[in-house]
């Protein structure tokens, strides 16, 4: 049976589904339990099982007898965002077992550190990360960059950045984001142009929307109009994601007309973009009611 764990558990689709298939396997076999598996299927279960889901994966880890790096890798996987208190206490649990931390297990606690209002602890986790080694792990640095934009500190973000050796666009996003965050809007613009003038990385949609959000926040629209040009001249297509930070940048800015123009040529309107224009005519419609 153990062999044809995970093919069951892939059936699962709830949590009431998965405890049935635990206690089958528990009163049909004599074999190990498979907790690894069944910490893992934790992971796909819909965020409406969230809460019970959350207690049976400490159930399962509490009753592991010999649980593994990746048995605690999961489980502050699971945490990392939504219960971080607990993803860090597993994290010391797992360091009493005497387990070695690895590069899959930094990014998650640098999660965790990031959103529990413990400074001191992130910068901790910061100095276990050099300690063990891995300072140069792409998940983990982009996690430590993510760590300290969360914590209001970009200037310790960028150090990081500075300090990677090969920057990829996830390094550069994570960077933008960092100082689109903190509303340094000048930053932002000028890291977006060293980005292009450099021309080692792309940017994505996931860049040109960090930097239209800044732009938006900052009333920028002189270099919203430039970025709007650039996405055009690079050949990008202005799909939902960046079509929405442009509305949105646009309406900020008083440009309705020009929104509207950005949205009727979205091709692939989703809630967001339906949503971002929306606000927009409501705000116009509010300042004409307030004017009267």
């Amino acid at each position: 049976m153990p062999a044809a764990v995970p093919t069951l558990l892939s059936r699962c689709r709830s949590l009431a589904a998965v405890k049935q298939l635990h206690a089958h396997f528990l009163s049909h076999s004599n074999c190990p339990f498979p907790y690894n598996h069944f910490l893992s299927k934790l992971l796909s279960l819909c965020s409406s099982s969230a809460t019970a889901a959350s207690d049976y994966a400490l159930l399962l880890l509490s009753s592991h007898p010999a649980p593994t790096a990746f048995s605690y890798n999961v489980a502050l996987r699971f945490f990392a965002f939504s219960r971080p208190g607990t993803s860090l206490r597993l994290f010391l649990r797992m360091l009493r077992a005497e387990l070695r931390p690895d590069a899959y297990t930094l990014p998650f606690l640098l999660h965790a550190a990031a959103r529990s209002p413990a400074p001191a602890l992130a910068r901790s986790a910061h100095a276990l990360l050099e300690k063990l080694g891995l300072r140069d792990h792409d998940h983990t640095v982009h996690s430590l960059i993510i760590m300290y934009s969360y914590l209001g500190d970009p200037l310790a973000a960028r150090r990081v950045f500075d300090g990677i050796p090969r920057r990829d666009v996830v390094s550069w996003n994570s960077m933008l984001k960092a100082y689109e965050r903190a509303r340094m809007a000048a930053e932002v613009e000028a890291m977006f142009q060293w980005m292009v003038a450099e021309g080692a990385v792309a940017p994505n949609g996931v860049t040109v929307a960090v930097v239209l959000t800044a732009c938006r926040n900052a009333g920028n629209l002189v270099l919203g109009r430039w970025v709007e040009e650039w996405v055009r001249s690079a050949g990008m297509e202005v799909d939902s994601l960046i079509g929405s930070a442009l509305v949105g940048m646009y309406e900020k800015c008083g440009e309705l007309v020009e929104a509207r123009r950005v949205f009727d040529g979205i091709s692939d309107k989703d809630i967001v973009a339906w949503n971002a224009m929306i606000t927009g005519q409501m705000m116009q419609v509010c300042a004409k009611w307030y004017v009267k």
